[in-house]
């Protein structure tokens, strides 16, 4: 009987052991709670606190001095341009800048009457015709001409194999499509078939800009007329595009002559050397399968 009692005795003081530990527990998850809410309490971020965000590259000497602080890679810039342009063109499905949202966006802002929706007698929103609505017929006109180009050895990839006539779409383009897309061939094959001669001479003015900016050679006297005329194509494309076609890609454009007076030609700066690079890390860099 007496090592019962001592068992009883001794499991007794294991449980309020046991008791202390977890009170103990709940008290520090409790307190652990309260330090969270107190941090949080004190550390509310405002909106306007991005403002006081300084980047570490400060702490460098040097930092401050740097003039070229942000490369901004042309070869993303003009892939994101192109696409924008072609997909509203086209009224592709998920990649249009144009939709009923964007033409709600007109109401709200109280903009571009002439673009709101229209409400019919069985209470259907329908979108009316912009100046970059471009008709069927138009679509599979420029969708064969892309399809049917031919291009020297070495200039450009299989475009054709990009075009969907069935569609009336592009897909699968590369970064290298897009360029000379938007450098070449879009201004030639929109001649007959563009939509409005405000969205022809848009066109023909980014093509010239960028093969302007991307030329081998750079006259620094050139550059301040160049710059002009992309704040004037700009100013166009707002006027005949709907807001949500203004991405960050396209308002980075403004940028592109600044960094060239700072960073020279843009061949030196761009990624295309790199993204070629990297193809071959594909044949030499394999991941660990998890076990």
């Amino acid at each position: 009987m007496g090592r019962k009692v001592c068992c009883a005795k001794n499991k007794g003081k294991n449980t309020k052991k046991h008791d202390g530990n977890n009170q103990q527990g709940k008290r520090k998850r409790g307190q652990s709670k309260k330090k969270l809410n107190g941090n949080h309490d004190k550390k509310e971020k405002k909106p306007e606190d991005w403002l006081k965000k300084r980047s570490i590259f400060f702490m460098l000497p040097y930092w401050e001095h740097n003039k070229l602080r942000h490369n901004l890679d042309v070869m993303h810039i003009e892939r994101n341009v192109c696409e924008n342009l072609i997909a509203t063109l086209l009224d592709i499905h998920c990649k249009t800048k144009d939709g009923l949202q964007a033409r709600l966006d007109l109401v709200e802002l109280g903009i571009r009457q002439e673009l709101h929706p229209v409400v019919d007698d069985q209470g259907k929103q329908t979108v009316p015709d912009a100046p970059f609505t471009m008709s069927r017929e138009k679509k599979e006109m420029l969708c064969s001409v892309i399809q049917n180009i031919r291009t020297p050895d070495g200039y450009a990839s299989n475009i054709s194999r990009c075009v969907s006539m069935k569609d009336c779409k592009l897909s699968g383009l590369k970064s290298h499509d897009n360029h000379v897309l938007l450098h070449d061939i879009l201004p030639v094959a929109l001649r007959s078939c563009y939509p409005s001669i405000d969205v022809m001479r848009i066109v023909i003015e980014l093509a010239d800009f960028f093969k302007k900016l991307c030329s081998k050679v750079l006259d620094v006297h050139e550059l301040g007329k160049l710059q002009e005329s992309i704040v004037l194509t700009l100013c166009k494309m707002e006027k005949t595009f709907v807001p949500s076609f203004f991405t960050v890609m396209v308002h980075l454009m403004v940028h592109l002559v600044e960094e060239a007076k700072l960073g020279g030609p843009v061949h030196y700066r761009w990624m295309y050397p790199l993204e070629r690079y990297f193809f071959i890390f594909c044949f030499v860099i394999f991941n660990n399968p998890q076990k």
